[in-house]
């Protein structure tokens, strides 16, 4: 079962989080408590450096690195806080995961008057990132800690929404602390999980008067909404717009991201049918890209979203129109490419009325009677080779032999004009069960005789990597990924080779001892 989910998650590799797996097996000795280490880096790059703790006074370490985009957004609350409590607080950026002191100065070179506190460069020996951020159990980033007035280290996370009230409980000496509120909000959740619509009220009044207090976390606006969209539904999309007319998701450092993270909550069935969930989530969505806090890459995703709901109900111009935007707002050549591809495969499949045969499927379950209808839909438009992954995948849930029998002549169908990345869809399909191992490895081998693409034939070596690495052959493995990197040179290319090197490391851990 690991090994299979571990394929699942390489296989559709989406980087949402900035996540390293350097030193997991450094024991947890940093806690809540402790005296704070001292800091000890390559290269102090702005501000004072911090040789010692002096007492009475407050530390805000922010450990990220130059390409986590979670890290660069919170860059303006990180300012905001150290020009709010000037003189009393001392905010410190430190770059590690690798980065370089040329690199990070070229980054400060261009948003250095953004950075209005101090920063630093870990170094080579990551001493910083071995000895902090290791040390306390965590193992992404971005990591904040919080030194007190006592040099004690006083909180651990990985979000700067309460710096501001733990900032001011450490100053007055009152309060809650920070640790006590994360203990308070674990309860709730617990709570509120079993919420039902007999104590529903109940449960939403504690939420609202812990939303009082802390109003600037928007993790408890999250969770209201989707307790009501569990219980209540008219509810839930009546507080949605009500929410809506916040400036919260403008001000706050990742609001947008818990907007995005509402709108994916509602239901899907009635997002279809132009239902008031629809009506909410594209709302939710336009607040996103208009928000300057937003992400590229989030604002990629959304655009994204909100082309295929247009494309869903058939308004091909304005999901023309928005898919064009994801495009544009990439930042690397490789997401590019990707959305561009994506764009040409939404344009195609809800042109030739695809979508309404796999709700049919959807709907009343993967029956023999729906064969019919997709052989008639392939025999009509045998050039959408989207339809042939979905009769694979129902045949799979019918009849597995059958599966790789219709697998098989897969392999000999033309697959050019554009169609070559569902032969890659198709050859992980088949990876579901071990007699489709073969196939697999024939689909993207046929793959690499018809395409140059550089994008389709990195993957197909990095399935074939998969594949030799499932049949216990480690040598041919660790052969095809070493190619998959080949097809992909350069720094056009630079995210999905990160993508590829991390799943080879992943690919030694789990395979490296059969």
């Amino acid at each position: 079962m690991r090994i299979y989910k571990t394929i699942i998650i390489n296989l559709f590799f989406t980087v949402l989080f900035c996540l390293t797996s350097t030193g997991q097996n450094i024991k947890n000795t940093l806690k809540i408590g402790d005296d704070a280490p001292k800091i000890e880096v390559e290269a102090w790059l702005k501000g004072e450096p911090i040789l010692d703790y002096k007492p009475g006074h407050i530390y805000i370490v922010d450990f990220g690195f130059i390409s986590c985009a979670p890290c660069r957004a919170a860059i303006p609350h990180l300012t905001k806080v150290a020009r709010e409590f000037k003189g009393r607080v001392t905010v410190i950026s430190i770059f590690t995961a690798g980065d370089r002191v040329e690199a990070v100065q070229s980054l400060l070179d261009n948003i250095g008057d953004e950075m209005q506190y101090t920063v630093a460069v870990d170094g080579f020996e990551r001493n910083m990132e071995k000895n902090w951020v290791y040390a306390s159990g965590r193992s992404g980033y971005p990591t904040v800690m919080i030194i007190d007035d006592k040099g004690k280290l006083a909180w651990i996370g990985s979000n700067t929404t309460h710096l501001q009230e733990t900032i001011n409980e450490l100053i007055s000496g009152e309060g809650k602390t920070i640790g006590e509120y994360a203990e308070q909000i674990k309860r709730l959740k617990r709570e509120i999980g079993k919420s039902t619509i007999d104590n529903l009220d109940t449960n939403i009044k504690k939420l609202d008067s812990l939303i009082s207090v802390y109003p600037e976390d928007i993790s408890l606006i999250s969770i209201k909404f989707k307790t009501l969209l569990n219980n209540n539904k008219e509810r839930a999309y009546k507080y949605g717009w009500h929410i809506l007319k916040s400036d919260v998701w403008y001000t706050i450092q990742g609001a947008t991201d818990y907007l995005h993270k509402m709108a994916l909550e509602l239901p899907f069935g009635e997002f279809r049918e132009k239902e008031k969930s629809n009506e909410l989530s594209r709302a939710m969505r336009k607040v996103i890209v208009k928000s300057n806090l937003s992400t590229p890459i989030l604002k990629n995703i959304v655009y994204e979203l909100l082309a295929f709901s247009y494309y869903w109900e058939g308004n091909n111009s304005t999901g023309d129109s928005l898919m064009q935007k994801a495009i544009e707002v990439c930042v690397s050549p490789y997401n590019r490419d990707q959305a561009i591809e994506k764009r040409d495969v939404l344009k195609k499949r809800f042109a030739e009325g695809l979508p309404e045969i796999a709700e049919k499927i959807k709907k009343s379950g993967f029956e023999k009677k729906h064969l019919k209808t997709l052989n008639d839909y392939i025999k009509k438009h045998p050039d959408n080779k989207y339809a042939n992954r979905i009769k694979l995948f129902l045949l799979y849930q019918i009849d597995v032999t059958k599966a790789h029998d219709y697998a098989k002549e897969m392999i000999m169908e033309d697959w050019t004009g554009g169609n070559e990345h569902w032969l890659i869809r198709l050859s992980q399909h088949v990876l579901r069960y071990p007699e489709g191992y073969d196939i697999s490895i024939a689909m993207n081998k046929k793959l690499l005789e018809i395409t140059s693409d550089v994008r389709n034939r990195s993957d197909a070596y990095s399935t074939l990597s998969w594949v030799f690495f499932l049949k216990g052959d480690i040598e041919q493995g660790e052969l095809m990924m070493q190619k998959a990197l080949e097809e992909v040179p350069g720094d056009k290319y630079k995210d999905r080779r990160r993508v590829f090197k991390k799943s080879l490391k992943s690919l030694r851990r789990d395979f490296g001892s059969l």
